[in-house]
């Protein structure tokens, strides 16, 4: 076959080249022609009905050698790089495009691939993902190549081209980028994948010479977009901070950076119609019937059988658009040309960046936990929020999961703030991140000296109902510059069994976390109780919400029972007031009246949204959402069951 003749044959789709039998039973030719490799695995029948196929490295040598010498002349394949964009910026295969969209947005089915294109970062990613029709062989990859099974980025962005009437072949790569840059270096850069205009070498040295002279193409350039984006990232560099408890935490090299255009977008994508719906749990084995008339309204719509998942999804809805608007606000061009102080601000967030975990969690100014003892040079920054739900008098301190460069910060907070009890709802490491950085002292390394601080370590122990996810460590808080004040015993009480954007298999041990946090918050003097996951936003606010409405529940039940947060019932006892004085929308049984009460009498959606108000993205997503309803409705079923 001659060159002319195979380039037009490369040129063409993967599925021209081979029968539409299934793939283990094709004969594979030698190694220099362009194959599809077999899958390790039974193809799944998700990706049979994506026509989402596994191909080799070579093949894709092939077809992006014919790119690269016609500079970008024939569209022979798109690349898309899947990592994290710190990996795709560090080192990809030319002419690729890092796209780098967060899971829980790209299974959205209103997210399209128009909106995918905001999220990119160079003039000339945007050109290319754009014109993707162009492109008869579309390629996906990531790190190791692992199956795209349903759930993935790689499954979620293939199903959005075929949705939109993709046609090409979509593939990725077996062994994904580690396995090809091991046996084709040559074809990738350490530029994010923008290295595109060197030609190939051939044998044909007049048309490597003729090539290299040619001018590069708008696909092969690498200019910053031409609208509001920052542009591409940073170099990461690692800065050690002096001090023995510090280790090294990779921070931003450009402290001119703000990342509020790129991330206030993501949440701008925030879709706001409903895609899914979740079931509210009932407790197990449990006879939910023999306590419905005692039951809430606005409990009994959320597990209505015929719409209660649809009414709680509804609700959701509601908060997720009302923090569009507040972001909304946030990004007026209007607000920001004048200067002017918005309702809802950032700035404090966005100026001291490097104190934040995530580029896209910051405290709203007017909720912000401010360090009241600063020393020269240092400022009263801290990526904390207090947070006050509509009713009752208890508060809290909600944050991210301290950084090494922030431990002296946060434990600042823990004395002004006289709080006594630290809740940590995350694992230290979780799907092979750091989620969160051990911020306290233990048995090997008891002492923990930060600054004016002194943490020590006193003792640790798991309860006996706890199932190995609950440990309670308990610690001495001790501050130097005032030896007249007594150090003060803080209990970290560290629950594991909460995975990030999920719930736990059932609200029982979560509901055991809030006994026993509020067992250890009894003193008068106590102040918020502390909180934190890792980005101090998901986790944490269903927590909040579900401990602040158990509190007024034992507090002023009315106003939770009877479905009003603004209702002033006398304070009393849970027993005492829990079935004898039912307000009158409790008696309403039939499944048609229930959906007649207004969404300012369901406490979970009141609480929620007012949270959102005083720190972003609290309850994250609708299955945590739906977790506060059944945290609140088993506590219910047990307290009702003990007198029966």
């Amino acid at each position: 076959m001659d060159r002319k003749e195979s380039s037009h044959k490369l040129s063409q789709p993967f599925s021209s080249h081979f029968p539409t039998s299934p793939i283990s039973s094709l004969k594979f030719p030698s190694v220099s022609t362009p194959t599809l490799l077999p899958s390790m695995s039974p193809v799944t029948s998700a990706l049979e009905d994506l026509g989402l196929k596994e191909i080799s490295a070579n093949t894709v040598s092939k077809l992006l050698e014919q790119l690269l010498e016609t500079n970008g002349g024939k569209s022979t394949i798109m690349l898309l790089d899947m990592r994290p964009p710190e990996c795709h910026t560090a080192s990809s295969i030319r002419t690729s495009v890092g796209v780098s969209v967060p899971s829980m947005l790209l299974k959205r089915p209103m997210y399209s691939l128009d909106m995918v294109a905001e999220q990119l970062t160079t003039k000339r990613e945007v050109e290319t993902f754009t014109d993707w029709r162009r492109f008869p062989n579309i390629v996906l990859f990531d790190a190791t190549g692992a199956t795209p099974v349903k759930g993935t980025p790689m499954y979620y962005i293939a199903q959005k081209f075929r949705r939109e009437g993709c046609d090409a072949t979509l593939a990725y790569i077996h062994g994904g980028y580690n396995a090809f840059a091991l046996d084709h270096a040559s074809l990738c850069c350490s530029d994010g994948g923008v290295s595109c205009n060197r030609t190939v070498a051939t044998n044909n040295s007049d048309m490597a010479n003729a090539d290299s002279n040619k001018a590069i193409p708008s696909t092969a350039r690498s200019t910053t977009r031409g609208r509001l984006h920052l542009g591409p990232l940073p170099n990461m560099e690692l800065k050690i901070p002096e001090g023995a408890t510090i280790c090294r935490t990779p921070m931003i090299g450009n402290p001119d950076i703000n990342p509020l255009f790129e991330n206030v977008r993501l949440a701008m994508g925030l879709n706001t119609n409903i895609t899914e719906e979740v079931p509210v749990r009932l407790p197990l084995r449990f006879p939910i019937d023999s306590i419905r008339d005692r039951l809430p309204t606005w409990l009994l719509n959320s597990i209505c059988e015929e719409t209660g998942k649809t009414r709680v999804a509804e609700y959701f809805q509601k908060i997720e658009v009302a923090e569009k608007k507040r972001l909304a606000q946030l990004m007026a061009p209007q607000e920001i040309q004048s200067c002017r102080t918005a309702e809802f601000s950032i700035c404090a967030g966005l100026e001291k960046g490097l104190k934040n975990r995530y580029n896209h969690v910051w405290p709203f100014d007017h909720t912000r936990v401010r360090i009241k003892e600063c020393e020269e040079g240092e400022d009263d920054y801290i990526n904390a929020s207090l947070l006050k739900p509509p009713f009752g008098q208890k508060s809290y301190i909600v944050t991210q999961g301290p950084l090494p460069s922030t431990f002296q910060d946060f434990w600042k907070v823990i004395w002004e703030q006289e709080s006594r009890v630290i809740v940590m709802l995350t694992r230290e490491f979780e799907m092979g991140r750091i989620k969160c950085h051990r911020y306290w002292p233990t048995s090997d390394h008891p002492v923990m000296s930060l600054g004016s601080l002194k943490v020590t370590y006193m003792n640790d122990y798991r309860p006996e109902y706890s199932d190995d996810t609950i440990l309670v460590h308990q610690v001495k808080l001790s501050h130097l510059n005032h030896p007249d004040m007594p150090e003060r015993t803080i209990t970290h009480i560290h629950y594991t069994g909460w995975p990030d954007f999920g719930v736990p298999e059932s609200p029982m041990e979560v509901l055991k976390v809030v006994q026993l946090a509020n067992a250890h918050n009894t003193l008068t003097s106590a102040g918020p109780m502390t909180v934190h996951c890792s980005a101090g936003c998901g986790r944490t606010g269903a927590f909040c919400v579900i401990d602040s409405i158990l509190s007024e529940l034992q507090s002023n039940p009315e106003a939770i029972l009877a479905g009003r947060s603004q209702t002033k019932a006398s304070p009393g006892s849970f027993q005492s007031n829990f079935t004898n004085e039912r307000g009158p929308d409790m008696t309403k049984r039939d499944p048609s009246q229930l959906q007649k009460s207004e969404p300012m009498e369901d406490v979970i959606f009141v609480t929620v949204n007012r949270f959102r108000e005083q720190r972003l993205s609290m309850v994250q997503c609708l299955r945590q959402y739906v977790f506060c309803y059944e945290a609140i409705l088993w506590h219910l079923a047990i307290e009702l069951m003990k007198g029966q």
